[in-house]
This record gives C-alpha cells, structure tokens and sequence, in this order.
C-alpha cells in the first residue's frame, strides 16, 4: 500500500495520467432505472473506431498511464472488445473490466482469463431476480449476471461486484453480501445515486433519504470511529485526483476530468491527448485547486465526512465550487456514523437552486 501511496503521489506531483477509464460505447442491453448515461447506439454517436482507439492507447501510454479501465454502456456491446482489450495488454496497461455480466458465455470467459485482468467489475442490483430485474428493466438478467460471475470465477478471474444502495434494493442489501461470498467475489457497495449526465434529476428519488442512509451508516462506513482530523491538511489537499492523475475518455474522443464532468476538455479526433491533457486551461485549474478554494465547501462542520465532487457540484449547481446535494446528503449520513456534530453546507431540503445542465455528449 505504501509503495502506491508514493506512486499516485509523483503521479499527482507531476500531472501523470496514471489511471484512465475509457467508456467504449454508450450501447447497453439493459436500461437501470438509476444509470448516469444517455444510452445510444455508437452508430447513433458516431463511436471511435478500432484503429482510433488503439492509437489513443498508445498515447495513453506514451503519458505514463499504468491502469486502464474499458468500460460502456455494456463493454460486451462493443464487437471489437477483445481486440481492444488484447491491445491494451500488449501495452502492458493493468487492466480492469466493467460489465453487467449478461453477455458472458464460455468463450467471452475464457478470453476474460486471457487478458489477466486486475478485476472485472460486474453490477449486483439486487440478491434476488424480481429486484435485479426490475432495476435493470430486463426479465432474466439476475441469472445471466450470475452465470457470468461463475464463469469467471471458475476460471480464476478476480470479480468484483458493485451495488449501488437504492430504496428498491435497500432490503437485500444483506442478501446482496451473501451472495457475493458464495460466489467468492469481492463486494463494493455505493449509496450516491447522482443525476444523469445530461441533467436529469430523475435517478435521484430513487437513492435512500438521510434517515434511511444513517439506518446503514455503520455498515456502509463500518470505520467510523473517533478519528484525527487535520482539517488545515484537509483544505490544503486537491478535492480529488480527476484531471491530476485520473481522467476520462467518451465513446467519440471526449477528453473529461472524471465520468461526471459533462464538459469536454478536448476531443481525440482533433487533438492528441497528450495536446489536451497538457496543454488545457479548465485541467490546468483543477490542479492548482485545493478543496480549501471550494468557497462554499471551505467552512462546512462535516468536512471530515465528506468526499467534495466539483464535477457533481458543476452538474448540480452549474459552478465548481460546491456544496453538492448529492454529497451533502451523503456527508451527513457518513457523519452520524462518525459522531461528528454539525450539518452540512449545502440545503438537502430544497432544489430551488439546482441547475439541470442539459449536456449531450
């Protein structure tokens, strides 16, 4: 852990893209009710080709990137995932997988255990089929995830699932962790269901009140005890490692901090990444600010609880500097666990003041 402690740190020191996620498609063969994305066909958006996608990754890697995450939409959606994966491995890139598990069969499993990949990320909605199901808006889906799973598991690949905490599938959340040790996969659990990327509040009435997050607070943070907290070190610190040593890249060449930063710093098809990545003004930004620059986060009695995100605040409230509804919500569930008095910053009642930036990519 320490040895990559002190690699993200010279990453961070000296603007390297150590980790970049790239979203190959917007297609998907399902449609989760709470999902980020304006799902398309890569048709629809003009998707990068095989050839353009390999060229990014080879300057990815001229960059420094190390870790590099193919993910959608659906990866599988994509015909030419395994070339692309393939490619990436050539290049010695540690490798994740983010899929929804459906489409995976013996063949697509065995080219999985061939990539060696460092995880593949697979969504759990629910631990049974009626609530997977009625997530993902698709009868049969609960069972052809953990058919996948299996697949690879039998294989030796290292899986982890994700579930993200809603009101629908708040009951099995249990459930949910027993079935990830019986199919011997690791278990992420998220309790942040942020608005879609193109302004749509919609996903949010779906995520659980204050109150119903306090309820799992100790389990979802089970750290949560008396802690030191240097809050001088805290504001002096970046908010987080998007367009530092993190960022990422849209099916058509979109260059952006993170998945939720709606703003294109730069497209691929015009410029190369190391152009953008060292050259853009809005990057440039992120990185000589501290969390102490977030004016309306600086002062907040639940700093200590809380992740600051400029790319929800932009997406919220149409500014960088914050408070977040979406992480507001979530600090002062994060503080009840810690025992830390005081609110949040930010209004958890009213949405008067939140701006849908209705962005397309």
């Amino acid at each position: 852990m320490k040895r990559y402690a002190e690699l993200f740190e010279t990453a961070e020191a000296r603007a390297i893209p150590l980790s970049v996620l790239v979203e190959l498609t917007h297609a998907c063969n399902v449609d989760c009710e709470h999902c980020y994305l304006d799902l398309r066909s890569d048709r629809e958006i003009g998707a990068l080709s095989t050839e353009e996608w390999r060229r990014i990754f080879r300057e990815l890697a001229a960059e420094g990137c190390l870790f590099l995450t193919l993910s959608g939409g659906e990866l599988l959606a994509r015909r030419d995932w395994f070339e692309l994966a393939r490619y990436a491995r050539e290049l010695h890139f540690g490798l994740r997988l983010y899929t929804n598990g459906t489409l995976i069969d013996e063949t697509i499993a065995d080219q999985m255990a061939s990539l060696a990949p460092r995880a593949v990320e697979i969504s759990l909605h629910g631990g049974t089929d009626t609530t997977h199901d009625a997530i993902t808006r698709r009868r049969g889906s609960f069972e052809r995830t953990l058919r996948g799973v299996r697949l690879l598991r039998a294989r030796n690949v290292p899986v982890q699932l994700k579930c993200v905490l809603m009101r629908r599938n708040q009951a099995e959340h249990a459930a949910v962790r027993a079935l990830a040790d019986e199919l011997g996969a690791d278990l992420y659990v998220d309790a942040e269901v942020t608005p879609k990327n193109d302004g749509s509040r919609e996903p949010v009435a779906l995520g659980l009140s204050v109150d119903e997050l306090r309820a799992v607070a100790a389990d979802l943070w089970p750290c949560a005890q008396a802690r030191h907290f240097d809050r001088e070190a805290r504001l002096a610190d970046a908010p987080c490692a998007a367009g530092r040593r993190t960022c990422h890249i849209g099916p058509t060449g979109d260059v952006s901090p993170c998945t939720q930063w709606t703003q294109s710093v730069g497209n691929l098809r015009t410029q190369s990444f190391s152009e953008i990545w060292r050259g853009n003004a809005t990057l440039a930004r992120l990185r000589r600010t501290t969390t102490g620059d977030l004016t309306g986060c600086r002062e907040c009695a639940l700093l200590e609880a809380c992740t600051p995100c400029m790319a929800l605040s932009l997406l919220e409230r149409g500014n960088l500097d914050g408070p977040s509804p979406t992480k507001c919500r979530t600090a002062t569930a994060r503080a009840s666990a810690y025992g830390i008095p005081g609110s949040a910053a930010g209004s958890l009642a009213s949405s008067a003041d939140l701006v849908p930036l209705r962005i397309r990519r």
